[in-house]
């Protein structure tokens, strides 16, 4: 396959990722996210990797970019779901990469 068909490729999952998710953008928090976003002091007071793992080490990702977010836009959840989406896009990739 050459460098020209894997940008296509590229260019029609990214695509197709938005398209997906781009009506997640003006949702706000719901369900487990006041929990794990708004009411978890770990999120806005964060003291490193180490806490998080401690907290939740199968979840350390998504805690990693929930406190990453707080970081950058606080509560604004426009800023989660941009984050979410492409981290989907990256392990949508990284499968098309791997098969």
């Amino acid at each position: 396959m050459n460098i020209k068909q894997r940008t296509w490729h590229f260019i029609f999952l990214a695509i197709a990722t938005i398209a997906v998710y781009y009506h997640t953008l003006d949702v706000p928090f719901y369900l487990d996210d006041f929990s794990s976003i708004q009411e978890n002091p770990l999120i806005y007071n964060w003291q490193g990797f180490s806490q998080l793992w401690n907290y939740a080490p199968l979840r350390i990702v998504g805690y990693l970019s929930f406190a990453l977010n707080y970081y950058v836009g606080k509560f604004d959840y426009m800023g989660y779901h941009l984050i979410n989406i492409s981290i989907h896009f990256l392990v949508g990739f990284t499968l098309y990469l791997f098969i």
